[in-house]
């Protein structure tokens, strides 16, 4: 006779915080720190309750509780009609965007909206009327052209440890300009001094030096530019005025101690600087990492070499790590959520290293 299976209750919400029903069915439950569905078929609670126990729960909860969730910066009680009808116009050109729609349909919805929910006031107003609505836009169109910038330099195929460190530092310090000078964007300053309400100007003001306050203070805290060497630009190889012997050493005391007691780095520094300074411009024109593969075909580079080899070691991302999880994902199934962390890494391992005695 089989066993019969553990359902999910309302009760469990109560009793563990985070805890929800899932979307796959009955039988699990869904753990909103996490984000992952627990299988409760077979242990019930006691499953729950071991999902609780794990380490990666227990971050996952102190981070959640950490951060500042995105629902705090709206408040929906109490609301006038002119910041609901906003609120619907933002949701609705999210809807457009995201799922690429034609404009001439979303004109024709609309007024379809307006026409189904007339006995509503948010409904039955027009959308996008509100002067200060262009203005928002704006600011956005100005301010996000920064972030692409720099995600385009982040998401590069071959990005090193500077290049990220000098990119991250330098949205940080666009933003922070922008804030203390209080600069929106040419079009949005504009836009703003047309408004005729000068509290509604000083007001939407506001609301775009949180943005800059909010974005800067995230970087700060997850980017933790601060675990690296602060002078590490001298990697970059952009001018000899960028190259001295003081950053180096720094470098070199952060990550390699045994190097930077050693004299011969300061000779190798100032080879470094007068090799830079006879190259040709073709050289300059290099990737990053290729500049470095030439210099280091001179023999005299020996500790520099292994200090640099060192810092371009250093991974720019997390997808080696989120490879691992996805290849662990595979293994700890939901019939198979019991295994011991010895036996997820045997089988991860065995399959790999028969393939590499297989090459040999």
């Amino acid at each position: 006779m089989s066993k019969r299976k553990s359902v999910y209750r309302e009760q469990f919400s109560t009793d563990f915080p985070g805890i929800k029903n899932s979307k796959k069915g009955e039988n699990y439950a869904f753990c909103e720190y996490c984000s992952t569905d627990v299988s409760i078929a077979n242990a019930g609670v006691s499953s729950i309750k071991q999902h609780f126990e794990k380490e990666v729960h227990k971050n996952n909860v102190k981070i959640k509780k950490s951060t500042v969730g995105i629902s705090t910066f709206f408040h929906s009680n109490n609301l006038p009609t002119s910041r609901k009808t906003a609120a619907a116009e933002g949701a609705f050109a999210y809807h457009v965007a995201f799922h690429s729609l034609s404009f001439k349909a979303a004109d024709c919805t609309n007024r379809l909206i307006s026409t189904v929910f007339a006995e509503s006031e948010t409904g039955s107003g027009k959308l996008f009327s509100d002067d200060s609505n262009e203005i928002y836009f704006w600011f956005l169109h100005s301010s996000l052209q920064l972030f692409q910038q720099t995600l385009l330099i982040l998401e590069k195929k071959d990005l090193v440890l500077p290049e990220m460190i000098e990119s991250v530092e330098n949205l940080s310090q666009k933003l922070t300009d922008r804030m203390q000078k209080n600069f929106f964007g040419a079009m949005t300053q504009s836009k703003l001094q047309s408004l005729e309400d000068s509290n509604l100007a000083n007001r939407i003001e506001k609301e775009f030096s949180t943005f800059y306050l909010t974005s800067v203070d995230y970087i700060q805290k997850w980017f933790r530019i601060t675990d690296y060497p602060s002078s590490s630009k001298w990697l970059m190889l952009k001018s000899v005025d960028t190259i001295s012997y003081e950053n180096i050493r720094k470098s070199a005391e952060f990550l390699m101690p045994e190097i930077f007691v050693k004299d011969s780095l300061f000779d190798e520094t100032s080879l470094l600087i007068s090799l830079l300074k006879d190259s040709k411009e073709s050289f300059h024109e290099l990737p990053i990492d290729i500049k470095w593969a030439v210099l280091f075909q001179n023999e005299l580079f020996s500790n520099l070499k292994k200090l640099v080899y060192t810092i371009f070691a250093i991974p720019t991302s997390n997808a080696a790590v989120e490879r691992i999880f996805s290849l662990c994902k595979k293994q700890w199934t939901d019939d198979r959520n019991c295994l011991k962390l010895d036996t997820v890494k045997s089988l991860l391992q065995h399959p790999r290293i028969t393939m590499i005695r297989h090459l040999e």
